[in-house]
């Protein structure tokens, strides 16, 4: 017999275990269906995908097992040819039903694709030359924090390690991205302690832009940040998105002008200079 089966699946992260010495303390997934009385009877298929790579199939899962064999562990990608090593991937779940193990499925319902890695509140800038711009940073998925005799270790270090501009690129560190006189007096910081026990708050990384107005009134620069990592490895050497940066001398007015037939002429700051022109 056929059955009808409509439940939409979400990617959910989550860490199994913060012991330090068990080899499920990594990121994992669970394909989770929100599902009515009705469905818990039937055994599941789900079949898991790392940036559009089928990754595993999990078959005949009866429901009550769903969240726990129905899991992606790390261990699952580790040594696929198309499983990521570091953050910055899409990973969505498909599931199916049966009215038992041996009968005809439904057609998979897939979820929705999960972006698993660091969220930038903004990665583009405006700022004023020689202001401070604040990067603020999440992570869309939970750190795997090791319990180590009675301690949570659980900090990740994002640092600078490279600032270019249109012009020329800057020694990959905070405070030389200040000309050599404002080093000195640069309160930018070099690097962000992210505290993975809060990895769902924004943290705050904050960068000096060059003052060197009287070289130029304005450029474009590109900052990339790099995470470091000695208790996740998927955090070690990942690479954070991009962030642009444009800088000008001075703010742009919101002030306008304009002019319209004999011509009629209002300038930036208001003034009426129509009357008299010849």
């Amino acid at each position: 017999l056929s059955i009808s089966f409509s439940v939409l699946p979400k990617v959910e992260p989550f860490i199994p275990t913060f012991d330090s010495t068990s080899e499920y303390r990594e990121l994992a997934f669970r394909c989770k269906a929100t599902m009515p009385s009705k469905y818990h009877r039937y055994v599941f298929d789900i079949t898991w995908y790392i940036n559009n790579h089928k990754i595993v199939t999990k078959n005949k899962l009866p429901y009550n097992n769903l969240t726990t064999d129905g899991v992606l562990f790390r261990k699952d990608w580790k040594d696929d040819p198309n499983g990521p090593n570091v953050l910055g991937f899409w990973v969505m779940c498909k599931i199916r039903a049966r009215q038992n193990s041996v009968s005809v499925p439904t057609p998979y319902n897939s979820s929705d694709a999960f972006y698993a890695g660091a969220k930038l509140q903004e990665t583009t800038f405006t700022v004023k030359s020689g202001s401070e711009v604040t990067i603020n940073i999440k992570s869309t998925v939970p750190v795997a924090c090791a319990n180590v005799q009675g301690r949570t270790l659980c900090e990740i270090q994002i640092e600078l390690f490279s600032l270019k501009d249109q012009f020329q690129s800057r020694p990959a560190n905070c405070n030389e991205s200040l000309s050599d006189e404002e080093i000195k007096m640069s309160k930018s910081t070099c690097r962000l302690v992210f505290d993975g026990t809060k990895w769902e708050t924004y943290h705050s990384f904050k960068l000096q832009t060059l003052s060197d107005q009287a070289l130029r009134s304005s450029y474009k620069c590109s900052a990339k940040l790099i995470a470091k990592s000695s208790i996740d490895s998927l955090w070690q050497n990942y690479q954070l998105p991009e962030v642009y940066i444009h800088v000008f001398k001075e703010v742009r007015p919101n002030s306008y002008c304009y002019s319209y037939n004999d011509p009629h002429i209002r300038t930036f700051d208001g003034r009426d200079v129509s009357r008299g022109l010849q």
